[in-house]
């Protein structure tokens, strides 16, 4: 179905533009300010309501209209009239039309130009020049059955996860680095209690050989001075006659005391052996220290368990994300594509297994020119900005691939000298075009 007619009034910098579109390329040409940007942002707005310019009607109108005629819908042609003004309270306002040429209107004139003229914000020339990222987006619209958004959250948020993930397994990398251990450090700690429990028994049994020793010197002491007394007792013996009796039954029962003390004495024996605290303290300590080794030891076995755990999600979520990957080339490889050979990745395009960027112009001409009429396959419509960026050849290749595919392409340049190009000047074609077209 092609355009049969364009008729722009008052639309932007268009004053009046009103020709016959022809198959293949359609030259909108001028200098800039003319009115040729104006021409096409006018036909892609019936494409959609989010390409109408943000001041639609020209300086000095109070009214602006679009026309396009569509032939081959059915045994007719249809016409779809989009108008601007400004209503009574000074709001902008806009309708959409769409009839037979008998005036019969279609209803949800919208979203059957939506559907015809979806391409129209598709710029095949654009396109070439895109990052393969941007490239690759475009093209998602030809795997309809396939949800790249939900894969791509998902990956996005497995990723994230990935991340901290990773940076967990670091950070407990890092400890365990930091943690040295003997290699001969045992499993278990050494039980530090048994060893301070003979240590209070050592003790207990060294303060009890020190009481023993401290009581059997007073007793020494106690028999010295008994000693001493009867010395003293005997030297007194003439002056205290009188207490002779007395003081000599006293002698007598010291005397039985001394005799039974140093039994005792005699039978005592030898004091034991003390026993030597500073080796249990030695073990004490050498304990304690094997035991903190057992702890870092304990604590780096912990932190490598960990570590593994952190690792092998990392690589489940890494493992996930190439499964869903693969899934996705998968869709893309089955999907139909505007050209064999065509298929794209996360970031790139290919053709015919080589990145869509290292094609010859000729092929990426090609390509683009195919995506645009599947683009819009009902209504092949595509519009060129920038079509002074094309030399001789890459414009004929266009034209010829434009011829093939079936698809009208309305192309913007500056000041072109080609005898079929549509020249627009200050909002109008050229008067003698205008002339020559109205003959």
């Amino acid at each position: 179905m092609p355009i049969s007619y364009l008729r722009i009034n008052n639309y932007m910098r268009v004053e009046n533009v009103e020709f016959d579109p022809k198959g293949g390329l359609n030259e909108i040409t001028g200098s800039n300010g003319a009115g040729k940007t104006s021409t096409l942002s006018a036909l892609a707005t019936m494409g959609g309501k989010k390409e109408i310019a943000w001041k639609p009607i020209r300086d000095g109108a109070e009214e602006a209209t679009i026309e396009i005629h569509v032939d081959g819908v059915g045994a007719s042609t249809i016409r779809v009239i989009r108008k601007f003004w400004t209503d009574k309270n000074g709001k902008p306002a806009e309708s959409l039309t769409v009839e037979s040429a008998d005036g019969a209107r279609f209803p949800s004139p919208q979203n059957m130009m939506t559907g015809w003229l979806s391409a129209f914000t598709f710029d095949p020339l654009a396109f070439t020049r895109m990052e393969g990222k941007e490239q690759a987006e475009i093209l998602k619209r030809f795997v309809p059955d396939f949800d790249f958004n939900a894969i791509d959250k998902k990956n996005r948020e497995d990723f994230e996860t990935r991340t901290d993930v990773n940076r967990s397994a670091k950070d407990l990398r890092a400890r365990i680095s930091g943690i040295l251990v003997p290699a001969d450090t045992p499993d278990e700690p050494i039980d530090e209690s048994a060893l301070v429990e003979e240590l209070q028994s050592a003790g207990a049994h060294n303060a009890d050989i020190e009481k023993r020793r401290a009581n059997r010197q007073a007793l020494q002491r106690d028999i010295d001075r008994r000693g001493e007394d009867i010395g003293r007792a005997r030297a007194q013996v003439e002056e205290l006659k009188q207490k002779i009796a007395a003081v000599e039954e006293g002698i007598s029962a010291d005397e039985g005391w001394i005799s039974e003390q140093k039994g005792r004495l005699a039978k005592a024996g030898e004091l034991p052996a003390p026993i030597d605290q500073s080796e249990i303290t030695g073990k004490i300590n050498a304990a304690r220290a094997i035991n903190a080794h057992v702890t870092r030891k304990i604590e780096r076995a912990d932190l490598i368990k960990k570590a593994e755990a952190a690792e092998a999600n990392s690589a489940a979520l890494t493992a996930a994300m190439d499964a869903r990957k693969k899934e996705k080339a998968e869709a893309v490889r089955k999907a139909k594509m505007p050209v064999d050979g065509l298929e794209f990745g996360e970031d790139m395009v290919l053709f015919n297994g080589q990145p869509l960027d290292q094609a010859s112009q000729a092929e990426k001409i090609r390509v683009s020119v195919a995506i645009a009429a599947a683009m819009s396959p009902k209504l092949k419509v595509a519009i060129i900005k920038d079509g002074s960026l094309l030399d001789k050849k890459s414009w004929a290749l266009l034209e010829q691939f434009a011829i093939e595919h079936d698809l009208q392409v309305f192309v913007e340049t500056v000041d072109s000298s080609r005898p079929t190009a549509i020249v627009i000047e200050d909002g109008s074609i050229r008067q003698e075009q205008a002339l020559g077209a109205a003959e």
